[in-house]
């Protein structure tokens, strides 16, 4: 074997290595034991189930770094070493640049994002359309769905059945439910 060969072979795995720490980077986890069911948690204790996320904001991620997110290009967060970052479709941790243009809702604690739930991106019209089964409805007009997302409703929205497939269409700079189809 040649010298050319023999520094190929040790060198690849570790460009490998680099590669796949670069390609994480973007993706901000933290280890899960319990939920804390509402916004304001820790991220180390927030598990990605279908435990009720109530937000402490939400709207459009207008820009992110892996520090730093902006919601609706007026609210700053910083974003916590531990946070989680997934997809409210099906709970999988994915990175949070990705996030970037999609209509999110945050949990945060002592300012910083602990964890961020992707909903969809925004369809012209400054729509959001989001399907799920719908849990309840509690008194302050929030709808709780099977996989823990919860979304405030407009006025004069209706509220669907217990146990009902729906999509609702959110008005993402109303940060509300402005209509359930289905």
């Amino acid at each position: 074997m040649t010298k050319a060969r023999s520094r190929i072979g040790v060198m690849a795995p570790a460009l490998l290595l680099a590669l796949v720490a670069i390609g994480l980077g973007g993706c901000r986890s933290g280890s899960s034991d319990k939920s804390t069911g509402t916004g304001a948690g820790n991220a180390a204790s927030l598990r990605v189930d279908t435990s009720p996320r109530i937000p402490d904001d939400e709207g459009v991620l207008s820009a992110v770094t892996v520090d730093r997110v902006t919601i609706d290009g007026k609210r700053h967060y910083p974003v916590s070493d531990g946070l989680k970052s997934f997809s409210t479709f099906d709970r999988r941790l994915q990175p949070l640049l990705g996030f970037e243009g999609r209509y999110v809702q945050v949990g945060l604690r002592k300012g910083q994002v602990v964890w961020l739930g992707g909903i969809a991106p925004v369809v012209p019209g400054g729509f959001v359309y989001y399907s799920g089964t719908v849990r309840k409805v509690d008194a302050e007009r929030r709808a709780y769905f099977a996989d823990g997302t919860v979304l405030r409703l407009a006025d004069g929205v209706e509220a669907p059945p217990k146990g009902r497939m729906v999509q609702a269409r959110i008005d993402a700079a109303a940060h509300r439910v402005a209509a359930f189809l289905g």
